[in-house]
């Protein structure tokens, strides 16, 4: 893991804690049965990526995240990342590089896309009604 993506990990974490201090709830999600329960809502967001589909690429996102419209789809994810990347071709999970600490674990991702081959994705989850959501999830060149 590159100095680079640790500090971003821990940059993402630390703003997250601080503008949600007021709401963290504490669990203890054992990374297998995490990952078991939670990679399916991270692909089924990313073929919805692919898909160019706003309305199942939100489906799983967390109630917080207020940008969840055809309008920010179109300028984040279209606009800006599949211009960039292109399509998601493949992705493995590095199970060794997924951080399961509360209140946001982390599941990461090896990509290869069609405009770059070398592409950590993160998706970071937030508890809400006793059920993870996709909080952020995030492209980063390696």
């Amino acid at each position: 893991m590159s100095l680079r993506f640790k500090k971003s990990v821990f940059l993402t974490i630390a703003v997250l804690f601080v503008f949600n201090a007021n709401n963290v709830v504490f669990a203890d999600p054992s990374l297998g049965r995490f990952i078991k329960e939670y990679s399916p809502v991270v692909e089924e967001a990313l073929d919805a990526y692919n898909n160019e589909n706003h309305q199942e690429f939100y489906k799983n996102f967390s109630n917080t995240k207020k940008d969840k419209t055809k309008k920010m789809f179109q300028f984040k994810w279209k606009d800006l990342n599949k211009k960039r990347y292109g399509e998601l071709q493949e992705e493995k999970l590095l199970k060794k590089e997924c951080i399961m600490t509360d209140p946001y674990p982390v599941l990461v991702y090896e990509a290869v896309f069609e405009k770059d081959k070398s592409v950590k994705i993160k998706a970071t989850f937030v508890q809400e009604d006793k059920k993870y959501k996709l909080f952020a999830l995030t492209f980063v060149n390696e």
